[in-house]
């Protein structure tokens, strides 16, 4: 029988005998083994989660569904965003015979324990090695896991915060993974069956395979519900989506060959070309090859407004790429901003990043193989490029 856990508010622990307690402005707290604390305080809450010979997982396929979590409901189309900090260090050995060990918290959405759509700031460790820190996405259907989540498919920092969002958009649930809240990286969406209803339930939850104490803390929670945003490209503002913004790019399905962008190769090896074959709509896609490793960029000069936030938008795709460090992407000259990076072969993938314009009124974007530091050897194609405003910088 599922038991509640040991509850605290603003320090002063308690425990509770019903089988889920109401946090305000959270959700119910849910905590099956009974071994776990939930402290909150203003609009923190910190899951502690018990080192123990027992995972606390959220993985049917492993008959382990015990991962203690805060839920809400909800129906339909929602947005749901959190800040998520913490000491992430599981140690290499695992309560999980053959696995490596895990922390991983962030948020959920579930149908039930064996229909689950997890983003999580996670971290897994091998045995004798350092851990490393990534953005796990994953989507069980029927108690099936569909693909398991890798260290190297969406990297993340160490140290410091980091914010997830999730957002159901009909028969999708779209991902996105920032490290201040203002700069998203757009994960590939998960496909929900025809069989989930509208009506799940989505909080947060902390996950453990580790011998030790884990503590993960979340803040600045967001949750809004029934707001449906007009297209994959208004998912992700924070607001309601308004009116269809211009693309401030000329020519950005490059349909006008190379018409309003200008090229550079660092070391004058990578080429360019329009391709007739490869796109992903329309008659054409940009081709950038480096036969030899390189920092090839595609750039094209936009007048923006100062102190504004901008998001710029695309897909790549890729065959052979080699790099040590950042490999296809769409980038802003003058620094290190820029989508995630896209290596080896890889289909069509949407990819997308937002950035503040401080006191600039040009910028310079597009098409990137390779980057500062990182000579980039192989193929990327990109198409249906967008670059739109999404509105004043937020005051911090």
């Amino acid at each position: 029988m599922a038991a509640a856990c040991l509850t605290a508010n603003a320090g002063d622990a308690t425990h509770s005998k019903q089988a889920a307690r109401e946090l305000p402005g959270w959700g119910a707290a849910s905590d099956q083994d009974g071994d776990c604390k939930f402290f909150l305080a203003e609009d923190s809450l910190l899951i502690s989660v018990p080192g123990s010979e027992r995972p606390h997982d959220l993985a049917a396929e492993m008959d382990a569904t015990n991962a203690p979590r805060v839920l809400q409901a909800v129906r339909g189309d929602f947005t749901i965003q959190v800040r998520v900090d913490g000491r992430f260090g599981p140690g290499g050995e695992s309560t999980l015979p053959g696995r490596m060990g895990y922390n991983g918290a962030g948020i959920v959405a579930m149908l039930d324990e064996e229909n689950v759509v997890t983003l999580a700031r996670a971290v897994l460790q091998r045995p004798e090695e350092e851990p490393v820190p990534y953005a796990n996405f994953e989507i069980r259907i029927a108690g099936k896991l569909q693909r398991i989540g890798l260290t190297g498919d969406h990297p993340i920092p160490k140290d410091g915060p980091v914010y997830l969002r999730i957002e159901r958009r009909g028969s999708q649930i779209f991902g996105a993974v920032s490290a201040d809240g203002l700069s998203w990286d757009v994960l590939e969406p998960k496909e929900v069956p025809a069989a989930w209803p509208k009506e799940l339930k989505t909080g947060v939850v902390a996950i453990s395979t580790s011998k030790d104490e884990f503590n993960p803390r979340f803040t600045r929670l967001q949750l809004r519900n029934g707001v449906a945003a007009r297209d994959t490209d208004d998912l992700y503002t924070g607001e309601d989506p308004g009116p269809a913004k211009p693309n401030l790019l000329i020519n950005p399905s490059f349909e006008d060959g190379q018409n309003g962008w200008k090229f550079s190769s660092w070391v004058r090896r990578g080429t360019i070309a329009v391709d007739t074959d490869e796109k992903r709509d329309g008659k054409n896609s940009i081709r950038i090859e480096n036969p030899a490793g390189d920092d090839s960029f595609l750039k094209q000069t936009v007048a923006v407004k100062v102190k504004t936030r901008y998001r710029l938008t695309g897909y790549i795709k890729t065959k052979d790429l080699v790099v040590k460090g950042t490999g296809a992407t769409l980038s802003l000259e003058g620094g290190f901003e820029h989508t995630r990076s896209i290596v080896g072969t890889e289909n069509w993938k949407k990819v997308s990043f937002e950035f503040d314009t401080g006191a600039l009124d040009t910028v310079k974007v597009g098409p990137r193989l390779g980057h500062h530091g990182s000579m980039a050897m192989g193929i990327a194609w990109f198409d249906e490029l967008s670059l739109v405003e999404i509105g004043p910088s937020p005051t911090r």
